[in-house]
């Protein structure tokens, strides 16, 4: 089983934008572990950042997650981004409201 995903992270650690970018992509948390042997691999903070942003747009909640795990794990892969994706979170995850005054004008 390590064998296989050790080969499937390399895979996908060459391929990530472009299987990233399928528009009818699914991910599901299956894919967490494969996703921390990618971040395990990486170098720069960009690349870090970069496919963290595009694992948000799939699942949010998953993009949490690893966040969280890269924080403890190689802190130094996320400290230059990290207010960034915080807010990138807070966007993708929080419900937005509905456009209007908050009934100031007397309507709700």
């Amino acid at each position: 089983m390590d064998l296989n995903r050790g080969g499937l992270h390399k895979y996908f650690s060459k391929r990530s934008e472009n299987i990233l970018s399928k528009e009818n992509l699914e991910i599901d948390d299956n894919w967490r572990e494969m996703l921390k042997f990618v971040f395990l691999d990486l170098q720069r903070p960009e690349e870090a950042k970069d496919l963290l942003e595009r694992i948000l747009l799939k699942r949010p909640a998953l993009a949490g997650d690893l966040f969280t795990w890269l924080k403890g794990t190689c802190p130094a892969l996320s400290e230059s981004w990290t207010t960034e994706f915080k807010i990138k979170f807070a966007d993708a995850t929080l419900t937005k409201s509905p456009v209007g005054n908050c009934g100031l004008d007397g309507t709700t």
